[in-house]
């Protein structure tokens, strides 16, 4: 019997089907790179009033109104001199806020500082940090996705010299400093610009195909398990190497040392903290920190090696607060490596409002 091309076609494509979902949804190598997804419940703690996403996501005294998301939406949004870029900044607004009767807080750093796991601003770590003292504070907040502190720096200049009546100026940074090293980045690149924007802009095709790898189960253990493709979204086959990590290092320490310059020159007080991320915490042994640990441990094998020894060089840097171990014991608290719920956003919060009033006392 005469086998036609169109029944070889279908029968390649239904078995490259099942693979896929087989591989996906069956395998235990199925597990999705989202570790916030393994958790039943991530809100089962919160109320219903601090899961209302009719209220806004930063109280207006914590600049709601001032600074807003919505520059990304579903796609990247690429700033020449910030790096991925989000959020809409009203400087007048900024103006109106901080009053010479007002304590004028402002935060940078990456997603931890960003905080978008809080459903509204009843559970923000700005909130925690002021809610006693709401008529005293105000505070605005830069912090990023993926933002490290070279990227810091550009919106320092940009936004610092046209904001009035500025008290303290917090940078609370850490992980993004690392991030681009376990994707194959540079010491000096940050995590966007390695996880796809270096490759669209220079390797249009070689980003397509990481794109692909990165929606296909089949094709990513194909390329990345059989032939061994490094991609720039997935990291479990590339290694860091130790003198990659003290470069980051001393990127962060140059970063820091124009920041403090600067700072000098406006005459503002500024301070660094480095924020904890799940592989700087001892004591995590629920149910939940297993599963995290699990797929660290899986998707990323020299997570625990780069994360010790750059926090350890971090945590030696002159005039850095370390916070990267207040989550000590507090079981079941973190999303996934980096990110936490309203317990940890809490405690971050209350542990820089104890920093803040020792600053402006």
């Amino acid at each position: 019997m005469k086998i036609s091309f169109k029944y070889i076609f279908l029968v390649t494509v239904l078995i490259i089907l099942f693979l896929e979902l087989g591989l996906r949804y069956v395998s235990p190598i199925s597990k999705k790179r989202d570790t916030y997804l393994n958790w039943k419940h991530p809100y089962k703690i919160y109320s219903i009033k601090e899961m209302d996403k009719k209220l806004p996501l930063r109280h207006e005294y914590h600049g709601g109104t001032c600074v807003k998301k919505g520059l990304a939406k579903d796609s990247m949004n690429w700033h020449p001199r910030f790096g991925y870029h989000d959020k809409k900044v009203n400087i007048e607004c900024i103006n109106n806020l901080f009053t010479k009767k007002t304590k004028n807080i402002v935060f940078f750093g990456g997603s931890v500082m960003n905080n978008m796991e809080t459903p509204n601003y009843l559970t923000s770590i700005e909130y925690y940090a002021f809610k006693d003292y709401m008529d005293q504070f105000r505070s605005i907040n830069f912090a990023i996705s993926g933002s490290r502190l070279s990227n810091e720096l550009s919106k320092f200049v940009e936004y610092i010299p046209k904001i009035k009546n500025i008290d303290l100026i917090i940078f609370l940074d850490g992980i993004n400093e690392l991030h681009p090293l376990k994707y194959g980045g540079k010491p000096d690149e940050d995590y966007y610009w390695t996880a796809g924007v270096k490759l669209r802009v220079h390797k249009p095709l070689y980003f397509i195909f990481d794109l692909i790898i990165d929606r296909s189960k089949l094709i990513e253990i194909v390329a990345i398990d059989i032939f061994n493709y490094k991609s720039s979204r997935i990291g479990r086959n590339i290694t860091v190497n130790l003198e990659s990590i003290e470069k980051s290092i001393e990127d962060y320490s140059y970063r820091k040392k124009v920041l403090n310059m600067l700072c000098d020159t406006l005459n503002l007080k500024c301070i660094f903290a480095i924020h904890p991320v799940f592989s700087s915490t001892e004591g995590l042994n629920s149910e939940n920190d297993a599963l995290i640990e699990s797929y660290i441990n899986k998707h990323f094998p020299n997570n625990k090696f780069y994360v010790e020894k750059g926090y350890e060089l971090l945590r030696k840097e002159n005039g850095v607060i370390d916070l990267s171990r207040i989550y000590k014991n507090k079981e079941s608290i973190f999303f996934d490596q980096d990110h936490t719920n309203k317990i940890g956003s809490e405690i971050m919060g209350k542990k820089l409002f104890e920093i803040i009033s020792a600053q402006l006392k």
